[in-house]
């Protein structure tokens, strides 16, 4: 790079060109680009014919079209050495070019180095993977156990730990984020989603949150992924604001978490969610829902009364206008599911004529 600034003053286009070099190997690292598509990046801003020999004498080459050609004569060209940390020796070159020009000089370094990232032993290129690209090794479900059990000992996980996953929608500076006992945490993603990894003893602590959350199963390392698809559902019927839970845990759910892989179309196809979404129709919709929210979770009436707030016969009043609307006993336990089921769907549709697909 020093001497692209060095030819800066006469090649006012230099710097713009490293830069755009610099950026397209950043973004093949990101996409952990194959070998031939990293010598095509190097080919085509190079406009030479770039390639690369491993120990055996095989040669991978790519000509400014990007398009691969035969292996060709070893002419005159300029060459850089695969470093120790790759698995196996071998060299990267280009054709038509030579150490005085800076640009390509970059060009066939900024390659050497991706390749020798790529060809790394495994453990090695754990060594530099970020704390975000961890955890999100942790949930995939296919990445391999043996690379989870690493990314969890660089995490400070123990293999044989209950742990969760938990999603959140919540930008992380939000109040009060911090102070939530997530081991680790990772920036959000295109859709504002955020992952992160709570031990299993700590997940009743996050029912307080004023934080959309949504909790995964617990379980142990190989259970990760499984946990994050319980999590990113649950997360799915979390209320937007303080009208409702802003916490769900998979384990609540149970087998109602299913209804979030639905469409917002088949919900709306059943005689409960209609019936529920007109009784809800009104200015207060929101707050309504929550209530019914909370008495359909609670063990009783009065129960949800303490923790609304409410005297128990004022809930007992809304229940009984809320059974008249939809057409069975909302208060009876052998109905409870059902209601519970109507419930979860319309937070995931909405209250609105023109739902909010989430």
């Amino acid at each position: 790079m020093r001497s692209i600034l060095r030819s800066a003053a006469s090649e006012p286009l230099l710097i713009d060109q490293a830069i755009r070099v610099l950026d397209a190997f950043v973004d093949a690292d990101r996409r952990s680009a194959h070998l031939t598509e990293l010598v095509a990046v190097a080919a085509r801003f190079a406009a030479r014919d770039v390639g690369v020999d491993d120990a055996d004498g095989r040669l991978v080459a790519v000509s400014p079209g990007a398009s691969t050609i035969a292996p060709i004569a070893r002419a005159t060209i300029l060459r850089r050495s695969l470093g120790p940390r790759s698995d196996a020796t071998g060299t990267v070159w280009m054709r038509g070019a030579s150490e005085d020009d800076a640009y390509r000089v970059l060009i066939l370094d900024q390659l050497s180095s991706a390749v020798e990232r790529l060809r790394a032993p495994e453990a090695d290129r754990a060594t530099t993977a970020s704390a975000d690209e961890l955890v999100l090794s942790l949930i995939d479900a296919t990445s391999p156990l043996e690379a989870r059990h690493r990314a969890a000992r660089r995490l400070g996980i123990n293999a044989d730990e209950s742990v969760r996953a938990v999603a959140l929608a919540t930008p992380l500076h939000r109040e009060g984020a911090d102070l939530l006992p997530l081991r680790h945490r990772t920036l959000p993603d295109e859709r504002g989603r955020s992952w992160a990894i709570v031990a299993d003893e700590a997940s009743d602590r996050m029912r307080a949150s004023t934080i959309a959350l949504g909790v995964g199963c617990a379980g142990d390392l190989a259970r990760l992924p499984v946990s994050a698809a319980e999590a990113e559902r649950a997360l799915r019927f979390t209320a937007a604001d303080e009208h409702g839970r802003r916490v769900w845990l998979a384990d609540d759910l149970a087998g109602l978490q299913f209804l979030a892989n639905e469409t917002p179309s088949a919900l709306l196809q059943s005689n409960d969610v209609i019936r529920l979404r007109a009784a809800l129709s009104g200015p207060r919709a929101a707050e309504e829902l929550a209530i019914f929210e909370e008495i359909a979770w609670s063990s009783s009436v009065r129960t949800a009364a303490v923790r609304l707030g409410y005297h128990h016969s004022s809930l007992a009043a809304r229940m009984a206008r809320l059974s008249a609307a939809v057409g069975f006993s909302a208060g009876e336990p052998a109905n409870r599911v059902r209601l519970q089921s109507a419930l979860l769907a319309v937070r995931l549709v909405g209250t609105e004529p023109d739902f909010d697909e989430r």
